[in-house]
């Protein structure tokens, strides 16, 4: 029996089970030895059964669990009250701990762990008072702002990639507005609708007030020489005084346009405020010709540069500004947004050294937290150069300045992957989806490592689950072309077919265009179509000359027609082989580990008769790609021929597991386990007969004693 002391509590592994399991939220009980677990999936989609029992099973390995027997897992649908699913792993820890921590995903090769399923349950867990309600333990999830808010300084990325620049008055720091005074006045009495109305109306006042003085003159009663006196000369002063603001006007006119020509930042200001922004670019640019030490002016330019996409010229403006005055406020807080807005461009435009360069500088601005992003992009950096150490040594430096930072997560998973760490890279998506469960790359590198771990059922659900998110249109082109891979391995050939050519049609992105191309030449592989196979290798090759997978199908293909002999024996030229060859080996000195390359020189090798050589590439190329059924399938005819019928009933099960309509490998596997059972009647013959003679000698000895 196992030590109790070295076991784990019930507790333990359900706290373990929730933490692996958010978001989704769970529900266990506990009824003698048997702990059931319920988990509610969102109604999208966004988490297929096969990932959430491959969590579940990657954290049942290490130490026993006190008193549990079986783990069941239920699954359904939130808001709905019936599971649709139930999956039943039997632990038993025997005479040691080791056999508890066999634990593997369900439809594997499984030792003392069987997983049973059925369509309903046998307990209904919300009628089942012995449920209990577990809080379920959520990451918080990062709120996306909209493209025309402000981006955070901290690590979060910018939805648009470029600073918002500050309100025009915040800025400045002193009002653009002119006070209404003379000037003013005597500019509006100077508009031109204006001129004809004001002149008349000045020249009447002229005429009646003049008219009414001389006319008081002629009066001889004083009293009606006062009344003539006060309107006319009231009316000769509104004249006089219309007269003279109407020159003002002018003055003022002519004054305030010769002194905007010579304040180009002031017009600038004026052009900023009307929104008329090449405008403005343009005085800012001439007012720092004229003044290099103008801050206000660098500043000016800087937001507008990086507000129009011109993050290199706002850059130099900025640091010019931050030369000039080292405490200007928030200068530095527009730097790093610039620089990381740079650093993301230069990753789009495949410039890796710049970000290297530039970005450093980004890291002595700031602090805390709000490196992370930083980190996170020097390591998208150092990825790009094929450096995968180093580029996650600075993913685990963002990482350890924010545990929050979902992208990070995610760019990980990408290196993990690169490196082959199938199960690291899973768990790497998971934690990026607890912190972001709409992250739609995610799921595509979750399907990926999934495909190389030869689980094609979960991997094609992951693939849906991330094209039915958020995706860039080059990001969900890369899936649709990832998912009809995994269909062509699966067999389903014709749905394969469509993915492709629904890339091939849109025709935006000639990655995406060239890896469609490949996957209907495998598809037309798979027909027997070679020439036409060959014609869409070759498409896939002038769109990306570095698509070394396009080189080994030509390989593949070249072997594909047959010869037959005198006695209808099929047979493969010798050139054939040879050409086969030269593009196998073109392909590895482009990508070493390429499954593809090495699946054929497998073939090659084996055609030659070598089949110790082409086991050895056979087995590289299962361990690139795990999905590989017919890597899987040609291993298992080695073994066969070489007589380890063990093995061989082994590979031709996987090649099944992976593509259950492959006729080729369930014949095989039948005719091997026809063979077996045969030579099992076979030696037990001569025990038979040993027995039969014993039994004869032993009833003549008792008549003839």
């Amino acid at each position: 029996m196992a030590d109790s002391s070295a076991a784990r509590s019930v507790e333990t592994l359900i706290k373990t089970l929730q933490k692996a399991l958010a978001p989704l939220p769970t529900r266990s009980a506990l009824k003698q030895d048997v702990l059931s677990l319920m988990v509610d999936l969102p109604k999208e989609g966004m988490f297929s059964r096969s990932m959430v029992l491959h969590r579940v099973a990657g954290q049942l390995g290490g130490l026993p669990v006190q008193g549990v027997s079986q783990l069941v897992v239920y699954g359904r649908l939130q808001g709905e009250v019936q599971p649709q699913w139930k999956k039943v792993f039997y632990l038993s820890s025997g005479g040691s701990s080791a056999d508890a921590t066999q634990i593997v995903l369900p439809d594997a090769k499984i030792s003392e762990i069987k997983v049973l399923e059925a369509q309903k349950p046998v307990v209904d867990p919300d009628s089942n008072p012995d449920f209990r309600k577990v809080k379920t333990l959520e990451a918080p999830v990062p709120k996306v702002e909209p493209a025309s808010s402000q981006p955070s300084v901290a690590h979060a990325p910018s939805q648009t990639g470029i600073p918002t620049p500050l309100p025009t008055t915040a800025r400045s720091g002193f009002p653009i507005t002119v006070p209404v005074n003379v000037r003013t006045l005597g500019r509006w009495l100077h508009k031109p609708a204006l001129r004809p109305l004001l002149g008349g109306a000045l020249g009447l006042s002229l005429l009646v007030g003049a008219g009414l003085v001389v006319h008081s003159f002629r009066q001889p009663d004083v009293s009606a020489r006062t009344r003539s006196l006060g309107l006319g000369i009231p009316l000769l002063t509104l004249a006089a005084g219309g007269g003279w603001l109407r020159w003002k006007g002018r003055r003022a006119d002519a004054t305030f346009e010769r002194e905007g020509s010579q304040d180009p930042f002031a017009e600038g200001l004026s052009f900023l405020q009307a929104n008329q922004i090449p405008e403005a670019v343009e005085r800012f640019q001439e007012a720092v010709r004229q003044q290099p030490d103008h801050v206000e002016a660098h500043i000016e330019l800087a937001h507008l540069l990086a507000k129009t996409s011109r993050l290199q010229e706002a850059l130099s403006h900025y640091q010019q500004a931050k030369r000039l005055n080292p405490n200007l406020s928030g200068i530095n807080t527009h730097l790093v947004e610039t620089l990381k807005a740079l650093g993301r461009q230069w990753l789009a435009q495949h410039q890796p050294d710049e970000v290297l360069i530039h970005l450093p500088e980004a890291l002595s601005l700031t602090q805390g937290s709000a490196q992370a992003e930083i980190f996170s992009l020097l390591g998208q950096a150092w990825a790009e150069k094929g450096n995968w150490t180093e580029a996650l040594a600075q993913q685990q430096k963002a990482l350890g300045l924010d545990p929050h930072f979902s992208e990070a997560h995610l760019c990980v998973a990408q290196i993990r992957l690169k490196l082959g760490q199938w199960e690291e890279a899973i768990d790497s998506c998971w934690a990026a989806l607890e912190l972001n469960d709409r992250l739609g790359l995610a799921h595509a590198v979750m399907g990926q490592a999934l495909m190389r771990k030869g689980q094609l059922k979960a991997a094609i659900a992951a693939f849906r689950t991330a094209l039915s998110l958020d995706l860039s249109p080059e990001s969900a082109a890369a899936v649709r072309v990832d998912l009809g891979l995994a269909m062509v391995h699966a067999g389903h050939l014709a749905q394969a077919s469509q993915e492709f050519s629904q890339v091939i049609f849109n025709g935006q992105f000639k990655r995406q265009q060239a890896r469609a191309y490949y996957g209907l030449g495998l598809v037309l592989a798979n027909q027997e179509q070679y020439t036409e196979a060959v014609k869409n290798y070759r498409r896939a090759l002038e769109l990306a000359p570095d698509l070394h997978e396009a080189m080994a199908a030509i390989g593949l293909a070249y072997l594909g027609p047959k010869q037959r002999d005198a006695s209808g024996r099929k047979f493969i030229q010798p050139q054939q082989l040879q050409q086969a060859m030269q593009q196998f080996e073109q392909a590895l000195k482009g990508d070493p580990d390429l499954p593809e390359a090495h699946f054929g020189m497998g073939e090659a090798l084996r055609i030659k008769g070598d089949l110790a050589s082409a086991e050895a590439s056979y087995r590289r190329a299962i361990r690139s790609n795990g999905s590989y059924g017919a890597a899987h399938y040609r291993l298992g005819s080695v073994f066969a021929r070489r007589g380890k019928l063990d093995q061989a009933i082994e590979h031709f099960r996987s090649a099944l597991e992976i593509a259950p309509n492959f006729s080729e490998a369930r014949g095989r596997l039948q005719r091997l386990l026809s063979k077996q059972t045969e030579e099992a009647h076979t030696d037990l013959l001569p025990l038979w007969r040993w027995d039969r003679i014993l039994r004869l000698r032993f009833s003549q000895s008792k008549l003839n004693p």
